[in-house]
């Protein structure tokens, strides 16, 4: 951990760092605020497979899009392939903010959900029952949540079944 101070390998892949005088200076980027290098793949690979989780259902958690050395949030790279992963880091970021004007009393205890139909994070509950609801899940047959609405969301498609009965 701490020869990485340095930067001589990334975190993720554990794979050693081009140095930026290399051909590959293009796949090794610096986290914008602390300045530690990273593979810009390994950061993509690692927000993209984030958000899949959230288009799943999974509670929003923004460990993947943290620094691996001090695990200040990402909020932009720099370097010559960095704007497809800035993109990824502004949307995180902008959905970060928006958990972060959704806390309650409950800050650290409670669970956000990205709605698969708005887009938008909403509170889903209490970290207890989230725990709970994944036990259930496990125990009933191995089946993974394919998305989860909000309830605007949810209130908008039953006026319309309604409405077409």
């Amino acid at each position: 951990y701490e020869t990485n101070m340095n930067g001589d390998f990334c975190l993720a892949c554990l794979e050693p760092l081009a140095a930026l005088a290399d051909a590959d200076a293009a796949s090794v980027g610096s986290v914008s605020g602390c300045g530690h290098r990273v593979h810009l793949e390994c950061l993509h690979q690692g927000v993209q497979v984030m958000q899949a989780e959230w288009r799943r259902g999974k509670s929003l958690r923004f460990n993947l899009s943290r620094c691996l050395v001090c695990l200040q949030q990402c909020v932009a790279v720099d370097g010559d392939a960095a704007s497809p992963i800035n993109k990824l880091l502004n949307r995180v970021a902008a959905v970060k903010t928006a958990v972060d004007s959704l806390r309650t009393k409950h800050d650290d205890k409670a669970v956000f959900y990205l709605c698969t139909t708005c887009d938008k994070p909403f509170f889903g509950g209490l970290q207890e029952c989230e725990e709970a609801m994944n036990e259930e899940q496990a125990i009933d047959d191995g089946r993974e949540l394919s998305g989860i609405e909000c309830l605007r969301c949810q209130l908008r498609s039953s006026n319309k079944d309604n409405n077409n009965n």
